[in-house]
């Protein structure tokens, strides 16, 4: 029995992505499923949604204590989804952090045999500015990575 790690991002694609990969991978396994929350640095936050004297102060405590139980329920609700889809026992995790580092930290701590990601199929101008988690898992894992194509 193989511990897997499968990475949802809270879109339906990555949730039937995780379904493929029960379908590929089998039943008798133990899975997790995992989301990370990006967390976007204060310094970024005044100007990010948009430009103008309403967008241009920096969220007060209240606000951004607000924002990360909206993200964490949300991301606990992404992960319920893929798990229910998915029809398997699943330990559920969300984490904070960017999504390539949080995956290759479960794997290390948790002793992952394999992760499963999905992969929007990016061009290359959008890897180049935005990163590819799919990519970044890839080269940085001890572990075999299996990448189901999402498709839209």
């Amino acid at each position: 029995m193989s511990r897997i790690l499968v990475a949802v991002d809270g879109s339906d694609a990555a949730a039937e992505a995780a379904c493929k990969a029960v379908e590929l991978l089998g039943r008798d396994h133990r899975y997790t499923v995992l989301e990370a929350i990006e967390v976007v640095p204060i310094s970024a936050a005044p100007g990010l949604l948009g430009t103008g004297p309403a967008y241009e102060t920096v969220p007060s405590p209240e606000m951004l204590m607000a924002e990360t139980q909206r993200a964490t329920t949300e991301a606990r609700n992404d992960v319920a989804v893929a798990i229910r889809r998915m029809r398997v026992g699943a330990h559920p995790i969300v984490e904070f952090g960017h999504a390539a580092e949080v995956i290759a930290e479960t794997v290390r701590s948790n002793g992952i045999d394999v992760v499963v990601v999905g992969s929007h199929g990016k061009g290359l101008a959008e890897r180049v500015f935005h990163g590819s988690v799919s990519h970044e898992v890839l080269k940085d894992l001890p572990c075999p990575v299996l990448v189901i194509p999402i498709t839209r």
